[in-house]
Formats: C-alpha cells, sequence, structure tokens
C-alpha cells in the first residue's frame, strides 16, 4: 500500500503539474511539490491507510473475527463500519502532513473515501478479487 500510494500520488502530481483542468479539481496542490516530495507525500499517505488498519485488525483477530470477514449482528455492523473508515481516518490524518485543508473540505474528504473504499470493495467483490463485499 504504501508503495502503490507513492507511485498514483506521484503520477496524479505529474498529471495536475502538466493539466490546468486537473490542476483547478485537485484540493492538494501538486505544482508546489517535486517528485521526491510527491513520492514522500504518496508514501506517508499510505502509511497512514496502513497504520490505521492495524488497531481494528488486531481487536479483530482477539475475538476470533477471521481476516476478510465481519462479525455477526451488532459487532459486524460495527466492524464493518469501521474496517471501512479507520484507513479513511489514517489517510485524511496523514494529509495534513502536507497539506490543511478547512474542516469542511476534511470532513468531505473522510465521506468521500469511506464511500471509495465501499465501492472498492464491492468492484473487488464483482470481479471475484474479494470473497465479500464487505
Amino acid at each position: 500500500m504504501i508503495f502503490f500510494s507513492a507511485v498514483c500520488f506521484l503520477v496524479f502530481g505529474l498529471i495536475a503539474q502538466n493539466n490546468e483542468t486537473a490542476r483547478q479539481l485537485s484540493l492538494i496542490p501538486y505544482e508546489s511539490y517535486d517528485y521526491g516530495q510527491l513520492i514522500l507525500f504518496g508514501a506517508l499517505w499510505g502509511f497512514g491507510y496502513v497504520l490505521f488498519e492495524l488497531p481494528n485488525s488486531f481487536i479483530k483477530r482477539r475475538i476470533n473475527i477471521a481476516p476478510g470477514k465481519g462479525g455477526t449482528k451488532l459487532n459486524g455492523v460495527i466492524f464493518n463500519v469501521v474496517d471501512q473508515a479507520d484507513s479513511a481516518f489514517g489517510c485524511t490524518l496523514f494529509l495534513l502532513v502536507f497539506y490543511t485543508p478547512s474542516l469542511t473540505e476534511w470532513i468531505c474528504i473522510f465521506i468521500v473515501a469511506v464511500l471509495v473504499h465501499y465501492l472498492m470493495n464491492i468492484i473487488l467483490y464483482a470481479l471475484r478479487l474479494k470473497s465479500s463485499p464487505w
């Protein structure tokens, strides 16, 4: 995840630096960073994702919930929501290292990140690359 995030951040940065429309649509001021910074910030973002996935996974293993599975009933719903939101929170928190959004932007970024996480799970499930959409 760290490597993939670094590469994606660099690619997004190159696109934004060379395309006016992409630059205007982006919240992140990619044009103010050099290639090394783009890679570093992308890696930090990926690290935030991974780091904030760990506590939820740790707790789930302690109560015997298998990887990629949710619990049952209420704890299943809770773990499902936390499982989607924890990494989004980590990413949005680590975003503060290189970009300071307004509170409204930060909340919107967090909500979009959670929704994208859910959408990616559904797509991976539909492509049979994941055993469960949640």
